[in-house]
């Protein structure tokens, strides 16, 4: 992937003391602003080298994209590029401040219409509180394992299946251990032929806080015909595939903060 200059560094160093506005970067090609501490983190490593070239190989022109827990757009947007021309991407995030910051992302212009849905996935509708934190990634509907004080917020949760006009070929979900609820609330588009790929965030401590497990996850993928799997293990710098894949994401000696994203497609 392209690194970050060293001139984008020294922006975020000047933004970060004078406590501007977010910070407007450069990932993968994608431009963006986001929030300054998150700025700062992805000033200090590579971002998602796995995951995204693995989703450039699954996506292609004409497709319909969706992506829940969308955040401020970085996946958004490159799902726009990868589907164009003729397709179209949905955006989902429920956080106001995420969401304001996600339309302004979007507002320069996308090679695709990009619809934004501003609710949370689960498994039926209504209301319902999410925790907001400190950290703009790590919003949840549960207590994150790895962040002590948060802000009650109501926002409106919605079945997907009850948005989506058509059955999407790519979806990616990253909602904080709520992914088998979102999971749940696509089946109503869940085809034999579509989607083709689904990525998803396994983060075992999350997941056991919203009383899931990487084990329920895997099960919903197999019932649904998800056979082909690739764990991209980000932090390591590894991919695991097939069964080597089910068992690093089962592994129960993971540190608590570990996590990874879990390409399963059709077979």
């Amino acid at each position: 992937m392209r690194r970050i200059t060293t001139r984008l560094s020294r922006r975020v160093e000047r933004a970060l003391a004078a406590g501007g506005d977010p910070c407007l970067v450069e990932l993968h090609g994608v431009s963006l602003r986001v929030p300054l501490p998150l700025a700062t983190a992805l000033l200090s490593r590579r971002f998602d080298p796995l995951t995204i070239g693995r989703l450039r190989q699954h996506t292609r022109p004409g497709m319909t994209a969706v992506d829940v827990g969308a955040h401020v757009g970085f996946y958004t947007l490159l799902l726009a590029r990868l589907v164009a021309p003729g397709g179209r991407v949905v955006a989902v995030e429920p956080a106001p401040a995420n969401l304001d910051l996600l339309r302004r992302n979007l507002a320069p212009g996308a090679p695709v219409p990009i619809a934004v849905l501003a609710v949370a996935a689960g498994a039926q509708d209504g209301d319902r509180t999410l925790r907001l934190s400190d950290s703009s990634d790590t919003h949840s509907f549960y207590q994150h394992p790895l962040v002590g004080r948060t802000q009650p917020v109501l926002v409106a949760q919605r079945r997907l299946d009850h948005l989506l006009p058509t059955p999407p070929d790519v979806i990616k979900i990253d909602v904080e251990g709520a992914e088998l609820e979102a999971l749940e609330g696509l089946e109503g588009v869940i085809t034999p032929n579509s989607p083709r790929t689904i990525l998803v965030e396994v983060n075992p401590a999350c997941l056991a806080a919203a009383g899931s497990s990487p084990a329920a996850l895997l099960g919903w993928l197999d019932r649904h015909g998800f056979g082909e799997l690739e764990l991209l293990d980000e932090l390591a710098g590894v991919v695991h595939r097939g069964a080597e894949a089910r068992r690093a994401a089962l592994d129960p000696e993971r540190p608590n903060d570990w996590f990874a994203n879990l390409l399963a497609a059709r077979r």
